[in-house]
């Protein structure tokens, strides 16, 4: 029913070393998707397939139905579509392949490896990431303002471990990334819940 392939980065001479040491942690900056080169039946257990390199047969699309169009987050930034559509896929038992020799070598654009990109980029995935859990386990999280309790644990951490993450660059990095995406899941989930008191 549907294909994947890998997605490897060409990175440009200039691209700093902890850039090309951590593809995976710097995606959003990085396009990479990479479960080696043999291929598979899809693990669910792994990241879903990703848009620069899938093919479905057409007769998917009448049964599952299309890309969602509401997944925008923030200012032009839309994102999630590809994954929504994949888990729609496992949960409606399609045949899904990982194809490892069908590569798609994407350029990375260093202008998105910076703080400012990372943050932007991070607080819309928390916003999807947020939104896919909710619809999934709507009514069976502990919540506190309408906001699960283990997003303000996480938050705390996140403000906890601030001063180890300015050691290097790519700790600073990964410290944005993970305290934005945080910050988006608190900010969708209040989002959603002020939308349910309106109705």
């Amino acid at each position: 029913d549907g294909v994947g392939g890998r997605v490897l980065p060409i990175f440009p001479q200039n691209t700093p070393s902890w850039v090309r040491e951590n593809p995976v942690k710097v995606s959003g900056g990085v396009v990479i998707y990479d479960y080696g080169e043999t291929a598979s039946r899809h693990d669910p257990q792994r990241y879903p397939f990703i848009g620069a390199n899938f093919a479905f047969r057409r007769e998917v699309f009448g049964q599952c139905g299309g890309f969602r169009t509401d997944l925008v987050f923030g200012p032009r930034i839309a994102l999630g579509e590809d994954s929504e559509f994949i888990h729609r896929l496992i949960r409606k038992n399609m045949n899904l392949y990982y194809c490892g020799g069908a590569v798609v070598r994407h350029p990375v654009d260093l202008s998105r490896i910076t703080l400012r990109h990372a943050a932007r980029w991070a607080t819309a995935l928390g916003h999807f990431d947020a939104r896919m859990e909710f619809e999934e386990k709507r009514g069976n999280m502990v919540n506190f303002l309408g906001v699960p309790r283990y997003l303000f644990k996480r938050l705390l951490k996140g403000l906890v471990l601030l001063p180890v993450s300015l050691w290097s660059s790519f700790s600073r990095y990964d410290w944005v990334r993970g305290f934005f995406r945080t910050v988006g899941m608190i900010r969708e989930y209040r989002a959603l819940g002020n939308k349910g008191n309106d109705q």
